[in-house]
Parts: C-alpha cells; sequence; structure tokens
C-alpha cells in the first residue's frame, strides 16, 4: 500500500509544482471492493480502484483524470485534450494519457487528427517557460468550453 500512497502523493506533488490546483484531499480510497456502484468521488475525497490502477500502472493517469476538471460538459476535442496532455505530462503520465486516448480516439472519424492536433498544441506549449506554460493550460481549459463563433475562433 506504501507504494500506491507513493505514486498518488508524487503525482500530486508534480501537478501542484506544475501550477495545477489540487484541492487539499482528506482521503484517496480504493473501490476495488465496492464494486461498479461504488462511492463517487468528491472535491477531497477520491474514490477510484487503486489496487487495479496500481497493478496496471496506471495510477499517475488515475489522478490527473481525478484532478483536471473541464469546466463544460461538451468542451472542444482538441483543446480539452491539449490541456489534459500537459497536465498528463506534468504527473508522469503522458503515455498513459496518449495510449488511452488512441484508444478512445478510434471510435470517432475525426478523432486521430483531433489527438495529433492536441500533442502538437502541447509540444509548442511545452516551449513556454514554465509559468507560462501553467496560464497557457488554464487559459486551454477556458479555451476548450468557449463557444465558437461565426468565424470559427
Amino acid at each position: 500500500m506504501s507504494a500506491i500512497h507513493g505514486q498518488v502523493s508524487s503525482s500530486l506533488s508534480r501537478l501542484r509544482t506544475a501550477g495545477i490546483e489540487v484541492p487539499d484531499l482528506e482521503s484517496v480510497n480504493d473501490s476495488s471492493a465496492s464494486g461498479r456502484h461504488g462511492p463517487a468521488s468528491t472535491e477531497r475525497a477520491w474514490w477510484f480502484s487503486l489496487v487495479g490502477s496500481h497493478r496496471s500502472g496506471t495510477t499517475p493517469l488515475a489522478v490527473v483524470t481525478h484532478a483536471v476538471e473541464i469546466p463544460c460538459e461538451e468542451p472542444d476535442p482538441v483543446l480539452s485534450r491539449s490541456a489534459m496532455l500537459w497536465a498528463a505530462t506534468m504527473a508522469g503520465a503522458e503515455d498513459l494519457y496518449l495510449g488511452w486516448q488512441r484508444e478512445e480516439m478510434q471510435q470517432y472519424t475525426e478523432g486521430q487528427d483531433w489527438l495529433q492536433a492536441a500533442e502538437d498544441r502541447v509540444a509548442e506549449a511545452r516551449l513556454l517557460p514554465g509559468p507560462e506554460q501553467t496560464d497557457w493550460f488554464h487559459d486551454e481549459l477556458q479555451r476548450a468550453c468557449a463557444p465558437v463563433t461565426a468565424d470559427g475562433r
């Protein structure tokens, strides 16, 4: 269990260092024994399969998906993924995120193009100084939820 705790703590620390606001958590709980209808995560108490994510090596990705919230229900498919990819990169979960998204994007006609565009955006953002990358991330989350105007911007 200490290895799992270390992975969770390390991922949270890396996100905070990158400027991603992660709440002070009261607990991170293992939902493995809860079955399909386990307790829902809250802002300060997260529930996910800690044992399963540890076995599969996906704990850092689980932390990212709990820590980063897209602030709308129907975000732009490229901008939301670029923000998540950047966060995953900061947490050391870039390959995990990309693997998950490559599989996920197979269901969309434009999925692979969306993911490539997100990767390109993150590559450009990674050239910025650290604090500017953090600003870029927060802006990207907001842009992902901004309405598109008639001219496509």
